[in-house]
């Protein structure tokens, strides 16, 4: 499984869609919004859909588990 760092957990946090391709989604619609001077988020955030497409639905979900076991919204 993909190492994530506390930013891109952060990132991954806020973005939760309830599942790893609706986090892409959302993290990719963010990303339309940064402003030019925005590149250590856009850095980030390429960081972070890389690492998400690189990893099954099973791990995704075992991720948010571990991460946010009480904070389920989509249950």
């Amino acid at each position: 499984m993909n190492h994530f760092d506390t930013e891109e957990i952060t990132l991954i946090c806020l973005y939760n869609a309830g599942s790893r391709l609706d986090t892409v989604d959302e993290l990719k619609n963010m990303m339309q919004y940064l402003m030019f001077d925005e590149t250590d988020l856009k850095k980030l955030s390429e960081q972070v859909i890389q690492k998400l497409a690189q990893m099954s639905d099973a791990e995704f979900e075992q991720l948010l588990a571990d991460i946010a076991p009480d904070f389920i919204p989509w249950e």
